[in-house]
């Protein structure tokens, strides 16, 4: 019983990856991941920025 599911299973999901849908998917999540990337990048730039031009400041003493 296992194996006849095992086989079975197995073509399905070879039945899925060769479809068009499949790229599809696959490109969308890729750009998707690409976009949250470079927004990652971009915040992290901004708290780099934001951390050394605090650091740059000297108090005022009064």
């Amino acid at each position: 019983m296992a194996t006849i599911a095992l086989v079975l299973s197995s073509a399905a999901l070879a039945g899925m990856v060769y479809t068009d849908q499949y790229s599809h998917a696959a490109r969308i999540e890729a750009r998707g991941f690409d976009a949250l990337n470079h927004e990652l990048l971009a915040c992290a730039d901004d708290a780099a920025l934001q951390t050394l031009s605090a650091a740059d400041v000297e108090p005022v003493q009064q």
